[in-house]
């Protein structure tokens, strides 16, 4: 729910009052005519702060207590568990998941980040070709990028020489793929914000003029 207030300096303030009941007052300022079409759409897309603040605490750790979580919004346990089941139904949370330091568990997994270039047609776009390129399990990660490629895809195997048959045998066969450039992850020192390694060994060797 908004209410409204417009005045003459180009600005607009507002009540937006949440599901929840929550009202946060806002202001908005603009340097020319803006439709008032616009401004109700604008106001229509609005995300609610505390939303955003209790989605960056669990992506920061997932396994956060309700009750810290609550003390650290300022909200009730119960107004907190209600927001983050509105979270997950609407698959805004996604999933709950750990972030492994695999080297440490020596598992002997190999990652690569594979750079695509493809070609587009009526049938298919980007949206089916990473919908297809999904639903091979080695495949961990798929963004669309700028740049000289289209696609990175970031895969798991057992070693580089099934990395490079799920490369030749599996992507490159696809037909709208048009290049493949394949990086081989050495190290991971930082994944998903988590540093994997010791602050103390994390030594720079001086370098004298």
């Amino acid at each position: 729910m908004n209410l409204l207030g417009l005045n003459n300096s180009s600005s607009i303030s507002f009540w937006r009052k949440d599901k929840y009941g929550l009202c946060t007052n806002i202001s908005l300022e603009f340097s020319s005519f803006v439709q008032l079409e616009f401004i109700g759409i604008l106001l229509g897309d609005l995300m609610d702060e505390i939303d955003r603040d209790i989605l960056k605490i669990l992506q920061d750790d997932g396994k956060t207590p309700v009750e810290d979580i609550a003390e650290m919004v300022d909200l009730d346990v119960g107004e907190v568990k209600e927001r983050i089941r509105d979270l997950e139904e609407d698959d805004v949370i996604r999933k709950y998941k750990a972030v492994i330091d695999w080297d440490k568990a020596k598992a002997g997994l190999v990652y690569a980040s594979i750079d695509l270039k493809v070609e587009l047609n009526r049938e298919k776009g980007y949206d089916k070709i990473c919908e297809r390129i999904a639903g091979f399990n080695e495949v961990r990660t798929i963004r669309l990028i700028s740049g000289e490629s289209d696609i990175r895809v970031l895969v798991q195997e057992k070693s580089m020489e099934d990395v490079y048959s799920f490369v030749s045998k599996k992507i490159s066969t696809l037909e709208s793929v048009r290049d493949t450039v394949t990086h081989f992850v050495l190290r991971t020192y930082k994944e998903d914000g988590e540093i994997f390694f010791e602050s103390e060994t994390n030594h720079r060797l001086s370098i004298s003029p």
